[in-house]
């Protein structure tokens, strides 16, 4: 799967369910194989809520629910995405994984304080990619604390999964916020 070998990726795990279609790995697989190669979110979708339905506590299965809930914007198994991470964070309340799908959700719905609060969170255990830190960007600019930015943004630059692109746009969006248009 890592290898994108879509296609012996999916004889192997029709093999494979020949003898057992119930393990959460099997499940987990299938639903990513759904998802990536055959762009079929609904049969992953419907996956998940099988392995939900068995595995309804699994840290992994969780967020994966959570992951295609928060893309998709639809319920896996009766649950939307911030129920799914917010089961995560009832037992691992720095989950980085949980956390970040839960700053992605209250973004769209334009939660900023939850958002900066979590955020924050992520910021402060030193586990941050360029998109946490771009989402900080974003929410600083939301409620205003421009003091934060710049020390963000510093940390973006010297991020080792920089987009040069996703640099210069959000450069562009905090000097419009201070009014820097020249």
């Amino acid at each position: 799967m890592a290898r994108k070998e879509y296609i012996k990726v999916s004889s192997l795990l029709d093999m494979y369910a020949r003898v057992e279609k119930s393990s959460k790995i099997y499940l987990l697989l299938r639903a990513q194989l759904q998802l990536e190669w055959n762009k079929n979110t609904v049969a992953a979708s419907a996956t998940l809520q099988e392995a939900l339905n068995r595995y309804g506590n699994d840290t992994d299965v969780l967020l994966a629910g959570a992951n295609l809930a928060s893309s998709t914007g639809q319920k896996i198994g009766g649950f939307s995405a911030t129920e799914l991470a917010e089961k995560v964070l009832a037992t691992d309340n720095i989950n980085i994984s949980a956390l970040s799908i839960l700053v992605d959700e209250y973004i769209k719905e334009k939660k900023w304080q939850k958002a900066y609060e979590l955020n924050s969170k992520i910021m402060q255990s030193g586990n941050y990619n360029q998109k946490i830190l771009v989402n900080h960007i974003d929410i600083c600019l939301a409620i205003n604390k421009m003091a934060e930015i710049e020390d963000v943004f510093q940390k973006l630059k010297n991020s080792p999964d920089l987009d040069k692109e996703i640099l210069n746009e959000t450069e562009i969006r905090i000097l419009i916020a201070e009014n820097k248009n020249d």
